[in-house]
């Protein structure tokens, strides 16, 4: 009788342990490929603070998007996109740090779908505005698609150029301190 109640408790606690691995894997429902976390480059050049703007895209990070932008950071708008965005009955030409975030934020947590391709472009000046002649311009091509929800067809497009103004800090990282919207929307 011994041998019968362990055939039996044998029996059980196989059939406990195989529903319990079945109930936590499905071969036939493999888990989904989340996409690998990319490393932003460092800061240390104009070049690298643009790709990883890009890479804040991308990842949706706002975080690393806010990492790229100067404490001083200026956005200037199309002439069409001029409007009174931070109340205070001026029409403005540009907005700052705060409505970025705001802006950006909202963007990231609410669209459904963000592709921005890599800028194209090459050029690089100083600025001549700089009295130190450290701080640089480049001018660079963009592609930016948003759908805002899984149904929509098309994506909002936007295309065309921007231009950045970045300087180093003092430990010599870069940050972006304006960027002037030259888009086709």
């Amino acid at each position: 009788m011994k041998a019968y109640h362990t055939r039996i408790t044998g029996a059980v606690l196989f059939l406990f342990l195989a529903l319990q691995v079945a109930s936590c894997w499905n071969p036939f429902s493999p888990q989904q490929d989340k996409p690998e976390k990319i490393r932003p480059l460092a800061p240390n050049t104009p070049e690298n603070v643009l790709s990883n703007l890009v890479l804040a895209y991308r990842q949706r990070d706002i975080e690393l998007y806010l990492d790229c932008l100067a404490d001083d950071f200026e956005f200037y708008l199309l002439d069409e996109d001029w409007a009174d965005f931070d109340g205070d009955g001026e029409t403005d030409q540009f907005w700052g740090l705060a409505l970025e975030e705001q802006f950006t934020r909202n963007m990231f947590e609410q669209a459904w779908r963000i592709e921005l391709d890599d800028f194209r472009g090459t050029q690089s000046i100083t600025d001549p505005s700089d009295p130190s002649g450290k701080s640089k311009i480049l001018k660079r091509s963009f592609t930016l698609r948003v759908w805002e929800t899984e149904e929509s067809v098309d994506p909002l497009p936007a295309q065309g150029e921007a231009t950045f103004t970045l300087r180093p800090n003092e430990q010599g990282i870069w940050k972006i301190v304006k960027w002037v919207d030259e888009s086709e929307v």
